[in-house]
Protein backbone atom coordinates (compact mmCIF):
# COMPACT_ATOMS: atom_id res chain seq x y z
CA UNK A 1 0.00 0.00 0.00
CA UNK A 2 1.27 3.46 -0.90
CA UNK A 3 2.07 5.83 1.96
CA UNK A 4 0.61 9.33 2.28
CA UNK A 5 3.97 10.82 1.28
CA UNK A 6 4.12 8.69 -1.88
CA UNK A 7 0.57 9.64 -2.84
CA UNK A 8 1.19 13.36 -2.35
CA UNK A 9 4.43 13.26 -4.31
CA UNK A 10 2.66 11.50 -7.18
CA UNK A 11 -0.32 13.87 -7.19
CA UNK A 12 1.75 17.04 -6.96
CA UNK A 13 3.93 15.80 -9.81
CA UNK A 14 0.87 15.11 -11.99
CA UNK A 15 -0.61 18.50 -11.10
CA UNK A 16 2.69 20.18 -11.92
CA UNK A 17 2.83 18.43 -15.32
CA UNK A 18 -0.71 19.61 -16.12
CA UNK A 19 0.12 23.19 -15.10
CA UNK A 20 1.49 25.72 -17.56
CA UNK A 21 3.20 27.92 -14.96
CA UNK A 22 6.92 27.92 -14.24
CA UNK A 23 6.71 27.46 -10.46
CA UNK A 24 9.02 24.75 -9.07
CA UNK A 25 7.58 21.38 -8.09
CA UNK A 26 6.51 21.53 -4.41
CA UNK A 27 8.51 18.85 -2.62
CA UNK A 28 8.73 20.00 1.00
CA UNK A 29 6.17 19.29 3.71
CA UNK A 30 5.81 23.02 4.38
CA UNK A 31 5.11 23.97 0.75
CA UNK A 32 2.73 21.09 0.17
CA UNK A 33 0.84 21.94 3.37
CA UNK A 34 0.52 25.55 2.18
CA UNK A 35 -0.94 24.50 -1.18
CA UNK A 36 -3.32 22.05 0.48
CA UNK A 37 -4.33 24.66 3.09
CA UNK A 38 -3.37 22.28 5.90
CA UNK A 39 -1.17 23.05 8.91
CA UNK A 40 2.41 21.81 8.28
CA UNK A 41 2.63 20.24 11.73
CA UNK A 42 -0.66 18.40 11.22
CA UNK A 43 0.39 17.14 7.78
CA UNK A 44 3.69 15.93 9.23
CA UNK A 45 1.86 13.94 11.91
CA UNK A 46 -0.42 12.40 9.27
CA UNK A 47 2.66 11.34 7.29
CA UNK A 48 4.16 9.69 10.37
CA UNK A 49 0.94 7.98 11.43
CA UNK A 50 0.92 9.62 14.84
CA UNK A 51 -1.66 7.99 17.11
CA UNK A 52 -4.63 10.28 17.80
CA UNK A 53 -4.19 12.32 14.59
CA UNK A 54 -6.52 10.67 12.06
CA UNK A 55 -7.22 11.82 8.53
CA UNK A 56 -10.92 12.67 8.48
CA UNK A 57 -13.06 12.17 5.39
CA UNK A 58 -13.67 15.92 5.29
CA UNK A 59 -9.94 16.66 5.15
CA UNK A 60 -9.39 13.87 2.60
CA UNK A 61 -11.93 15.53 0.31
CA UNK A 62 -10.25 18.90 0.87
CA UNK A 63 -6.88 17.46 -0.18
CA UNK A 64 -8.40 15.62 -3.13
CA UNK A 65 -10.15 18.72 -4.47
CA UNK A 66 -6.93 20.73 -4.13
CA UNK A 67 -4.95 18.13 -6.08
CA UNK A 68 -7.58 17.08 -8.63
CA UNK A 69 -9.63 20.22 -9.06
CA UNK A 70 -9.70 19.77 -12.84
CA UNK A 71 -10.63 16.08 -12.64
CA UNK A 72 -14.11 14.47 -12.64
CA UNK A 73 -15.77 13.79 -9.31
CA UNK A 74 -15.23 10.03 -9.59
CA UNK A 75 -11.45 10.56 -9.84
CA UNK A 76 -11.58 12.85 -6.80
CA UNK A 77 -13.51 10.19 -4.90
CA UNK A 78 -10.94 7.58 -5.93
CA UNK A 79 -8.17 9.71 -4.42
CA UNK A 80 -10.19 10.23 -1.22
CA UNK A 81 -10.48 6.47 -0.77
CA UNK A 82 -6.75 6.01 -1.39
CA UNK A 83 -5.87 8.74 1.12
CA UNK A 84 -8.15 7.29 3.81
CA UNK A 85 -6.72 3.81 3.26
CA UNK A 86 -3.14 5.08 3.53
CA UNK A 87 -3.93 6.91 6.79
CA UNK A 88 -6.15 4.29 8.38
CA UNK A 89 -5.23 2.93 11.83
CA UNK A 90 -3.95 -0.26 10.22
CA UNK A 91 -1.79 1.61 7.74
CA UNK A 92 -0.53 4.14 10.27
CA UNK A 93 0.31 1.65 12.99
CA UNK A 94 3.70 0.44 11.65
CA UNK A 95 5.53 3.69 12.37
CA UNK A 96 3.36 4.46 15.39
CA UNK A 97 4.01 1.17 17.17
CA UNK A 98 7.72 1.03 16.51
CA UNK A 99 7.62 -1.18 13.41
CA UNK A 100 10.66 -1.07 11.16
CA UNK A 101 8.49 0.30 8.35
CA UNK A 102 9.21 3.63 10.04
CA UNK A 103 12.80 3.47 8.75
CA UNK A 104 11.65 3.36 5.12
CA UNK A 105 9.15 6.11 5.83
CA UNK A 106 11.69 8.50 7.29
CA UNK A 107 14.09 7.96 4.37
CA UNK A 108 11.17 8.68 2.04
CA UNK A 109 10.38 11.93 3.88
CA UNK A 110 14.05 12.95 3.76
CA UNK A 111 14.39 12.37 0.00
CA UNK A 112 14.94 15.97 -1.07
CA UNK A 113 17.73 18.57 -1.12
CA UNK A 114 18.10 20.47 2.14
CA UNK A 115 17.34 17.47 4.36
CA UNK A 116 19.83 16.23 6.95
CA UNK A 117 20.14 12.93 8.78
CA UNK A 118 22.71 12.23 11.51
CA UNK A 119 23.02 8.66 12.80
CA UNK A 120 25.28 7.58 15.66
CA UNK A 121 26.20 3.90 15.85
CA UNK A 122 26.67 2.50 19.36
CA UNK A 123 25.83 -1.08 18.41
CA UNK A 124 26.30 -3.18 15.28
CA UNK A 125 24.56 -1.88 12.12
CA UNK A 126 21.50 -3.83 10.94
CA UNK A 127 21.42 -2.56 7.32
CA UNK A 128 24.74 -4.08 6.28
CA UNK A 129 24.91 -6.76 3.56
CA UNK A 130 24.97 -9.44 6.26
CA UNK A 131 22.57 -7.63 8.61
CA UNK A 132 18.91 -8.27 9.30
CA UNK A 133 17.66 -5.36 7.14
CA UNK A 134 19.99 -4.96 4.11
CA UNK A 135 17.14 -3.38 2.12
CA UNK A 136 17.33 -0.22 4.23
CA UNK A 137 20.73 0.53 2.68
CA UNK A 138 18.94 0.86 -0.66
CA UNK A 139 16.34 3.15 0.94
CA UNK A 140 19.20 5.32 2.19
CA UNK A 141 20.83 5.27 -1.24
CA UNK A 142 17.64 6.49 -2.93
CA UNK A 143 17.26 9.31 -0.41
CA UNK A 144 20.89 10.40 -0.84
CA UNK A 145 20.57 10.32 -4.63
CA UNK A 146 17.48 12.56 -4.26
CA UNK A 147 19.36 15.15 -2.21
CA UNK A 148 19.57 13.97 1.41
CA UNK A 149 22.78 14.76 3.29
CA UNK A 150 23.56 11.74 5.49
CA UNK A 151 26.20 11.94 8.24
CA UNK A 152 27.17 8.67 9.94
CA UNK A 153 28.96 8.89 13.30
CA UNK A 154 31.13 6.13 14.79
CA UNK A 155 31.87 7.31 18.36
CA UNK A 156 34.50 4.80 19.49
CA UNK A 157 38.30 5.06 19.26
CA UNK A 158 40.21 2.18 17.75
CA UNK A 159 42.80 0.19 19.67
CA UNK A 160 45.59 1.63 17.53
CA UNK A 161 44.63 5.20 18.50
CA UNK A 162 44.80 4.69 22.26
CA UNK A 163 48.07 5.76 23.85
CA UNK A 164 49.79 3.78 26.59
CA UNK A 165 48.66 6.17 29.29
CA UNK A 166 45.07 6.42 28.10
CA UNK A 167 42.09 4.64 29.62
CA UNK A 168 41.42 1.22 28.18
CA UNK A 169 38.34 -0.93 27.83
CA UNK A 170 38.54 -4.60 28.72
CA UNK A 171 39.79 -6.88 25.95
CA UNK A 172 36.29 -8.23 25.34
CA UNK A 173 34.69 -4.78 25.08
CA UNK A 174 37.48 -3.42 22.87
CA UNK A 175 37.08 -6.46 20.62
CA UNK A 176 33.39 -5.64 20.18
CA UNK A 177 34.29 -2.03 19.41
CA UNK A 178 36.74 -3.12 16.70
CA UNK A 179 34.00 -5.26 15.14
CA UNK A 180 31.57 -2.33 15.35
CA UNK A 181 34.06 0.05 13.70
CA UNK A 182 34.59 -2.35 10.79
CA UNK A 183 30.83 -2.93 10.44
CA UNK A 184 30.02 0.79 10.35
CA UNK A 185 32.61 1.32 7.63
CA UNK A 186 31.06 -1.56 5.71
CA UNK A 187 27.49 -0.22 5.92
CA UNK A 188 28.76 3.23 4.93
CA UNK A 189 30.38 1.72 1.84
CA UNK A 190 27.17 -0.18 1.02
CA UNK A 191 25.01 2.96 1.29
CA UNK A 192 27.46 5.00 -0.78
CA UNK A 193 27.42 2.34 -3.51
CA UNK A 194 23.59 2.28 -3.44
CA UNK A 195 23.47 6.08 -3.76
CA UNK A 196 25.82 6.07 -6.74
CA UNK A 197 23.73 3.38 -8.43
CA UNK A 198 20.45 5.24 -7.80
CA UNK A 199 21.88 8.54 -9.08
CA UNK A 200 22.83 6.95 -12.43
CA UNK A 201 26.21 8.68 -12.45
CA UNK A 202 27.67 9.56 -15.84
CA UNK A 203 30.53 11.87 -14.85
CA UNK A 204 33.21 12.20 -12.16
CA UNK A 205 31.75 15.51 -10.99
CA UNK A 206 28.34 13.91 -10.42
CA UNK A 207 29.94 11.08 -8.49
CA UNK A 208 31.84 13.52 -6.30
CA UNK A 209 28.66 15.48 -5.60
CA UNK A 210 26.89 12.33 -4.40
CA UNK A 211 29.90 11.26 -2.32
CA UNK A 212 29.84 14.59 -0.50
CA UNK A 213 26.24 13.90 0.59
CA UNK A 214 27.16 10.81 2.63
CA UNK A 215 30.13 11.07 4.98
CA UNK A 216 31.31 8.84 7.80
CA UNK A 217 32.83 10.66 10.78
CA UNK A 218 34.88 8.73 13.32
CA UNK A 219 35.97 9.74 16.81
CA UNK A 220 39.59 10.86 16.68
CA UNK A 221 40.39 12.14 20.19
CA UNK A 222 43.00 9.69 21.45
CA UNK A 223 42.64 10.61 25.11
CA UNK A 224 38.90 10.05 25.14
CA UNK A 225 37.42 6.56 25.45
CA UNK A 226 33.71 6.70 24.66
CA UNK A 227 31.52 4.42 26.72
CA UNK A 228 27.92 3.39 26.41
CA UNK A 229 27.11 0.52 24.06
CA UNK A 230 23.44 1.07 23.31
CA UNK A 231 21.17 1.74 20.33
CA UNK A 232 21.38 3.86 17.20
CA UNK A 233 20.25 7.48 17.49
CA UNK A 234 18.76 9.31 14.48
CA UNK A 235 18.55 13.11 14.24
CA UNK A 236 16.53 14.32 11.24
CA UNK A 237 15.85 17.74 9.72
CA UNK A 238 13.17 17.70 7.03
CA UNK A 239 13.78 20.20 4.20
CA UNK A 240 11.71 23.38 4.39
CA UNK A 241 10.06 22.28 7.59
CA UNK A 242 9.08 24.02 10.79
CA UNK A 243 10.46 23.23 14.26
CA UNK A 244 8.10 20.25 14.57
CA UNK A 245 10.03 18.64 11.74
CA UNK A 246 13.26 18.37 13.71
CA UNK A 247 12.93 14.82 14.97
CA UNK A 248 14.86 12.29 17.04
CA UNK A 249 14.39 8.55 16.47
CA UNK A 250 15.95 5.52 18.07
CA UNK A 251 16.53 2.07 16.55
CA UNK A 252 16.53 -0.68 19.18
CA UNK A 253 17.53 -4.23 18.22
CA UNK A 254 15.27 -6.38 20.38
CA UNK A 255 15.52 -10.11 21.04
CA UNK A 256 12.47 -11.04 18.96
CA UNK A 257 12.07 -7.92 16.80
CA UNK A 258 13.61 -4.53 16.18
CA UNK A 259 11.90 -1.25 17.08
CA UNK A 260 12.13 2.18 15.46
CA UNK A 261 10.57 4.77 17.75
CA UNK A 262 10.37 8.55 17.86
CA UNK A 263 11.78 10.02 21.07
CA UNK A 264 9.70 12.40 23.15
CA UNK A 265 11.03 15.93 22.63
CA UNK A 266 10.75 16.75 26.34
CA UNK A 267 12.80 13.72 27.31
CA UNK A 268 15.40 14.27 24.59
CA UNK A 269 15.03 17.68 22.84
CA UNK A 270 16.07 17.73 19.16
CA UNK A 271 18.15 20.87 19.71
CA UNK A 272 20.23 19.06 22.31
CA UNK A 273 20.78 16.08 20.02
CA UNK A 274 21.74 18.41 17.17
CA UNK A 275 24.52 19.94 19.27
CA UNK A 276 25.76 16.48 20.16
CA UNK A 277 26.93 16.28 16.55
CA UNK A 278 28.68 19.68 16.56
CA UNK A 279 30.66 21.03 14.82
CA UNK A 280 29.22 19.02 11.89
CA UNK A 281 25.72 20.40 12.47
CA UNK A 282 27.19 23.89 13.05
CA UNK A 283 28.68 23.76 9.54
CA UNK A 284 25.41 22.42 8.12
CA UNK A 285 23.40 25.28 9.62
CA UNK A 286 25.71 27.84 7.99
CA UNK A 287 26.54 26.26 4.62
CA UNK A 288 23.82 23.67 4.04
CA UNK A 289 26.21 20.79 3.40
CA UNK A 290 28.51 18.41 5.25
CA UNK A 291 32.14 19.35 5.99
CA UNK A 292 34.81 17.07 4.56
CA UNK A 293 38.11 18.82 3.81
CA UNK A 294 40.50 20.10 6.45
CA UNK A 295 39.56 23.70 5.67
CA UNK A 296 35.86 22.90 6.01
CA UNK A 297 36.41 21.15 9.34
CA UNK A 298 38.28 24.24 10.57
CA UNK A 299 35.39 26.46 9.49
CA UNK A 300 32.98 24.10 11.23
CA UNK A 301 34.90 24.55 14.49
CA UNK A 302 34.79 28.31 13.95
CA UNK A 303 31.01 28.24 13.60
CA UNK A 304 30.74 26.14 16.76
CA UNK A 305 33.03 28.61 18.55
CA UNK A 306 30.70 31.48 17.62
CA UNK A 307 27.74 29.55 18.96
CA UNK A 308 29.48 28.82 22.28
CA UNK A 309 30.41 32.50 22.59
CA UNK A 310 26.74 33.39 22.28
CA UNK A 311 25.55 30.68 24.66
CA UNK A 312 28.06 30.59 27.47
CA UNK A 313 31.73 30.44 28.52
CA UNK A 314 34.28 31.15 25.79
CA UNK A 315 35.98 27.81 25.49
CA UNK A 316 37.69 26.94 22.25
CA UNK A 317 35.85 23.99 20.70
CA UNK A 318 37.57 21.37 18.62
CA UNK A 319 36.14 18.60 16.53
CA UNK A 320 36.00 15.12 18.00
CA UNK A 321 35.21 13.85 14.52
CA UNK A 322 37.38 13.03 11.52
CA UNK A 323 35.81 12.29 8.10
CA UNK A 324 36.74 8.95 6.54
CA UNK A 325 38.05 9.15 2.98
CA UNK A 326 35.66 7.87 0.31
Amino acid sequence: MATLTTILQREFLEQWKRSSNSDPLPTTNEKQAELLDVGPGHLSKLRRGVVGVPLTEKMAWKISRALRSACPIDQQRELVEELLAACSDKAASPSADGSMLGVSQIFERLSSPGSLLCVEYRDLPRADRTGKYPGFAKDAGRAIASGLSFALFQPFIGREDLGRGDGQHTTYVQGYIETLRASVRSVYSTMLHAALEEAKINSKSQAQEVKRRIILYERDVGSFVASGLQSRLFYAEIAGSTQQQHEVWEWVAGKERDYFIERDEKSLPPDVVSQQFAPITSFWEREGRLPYTGDEMNRACGYAREMKAQMGPKRKPRSWWSPVSN
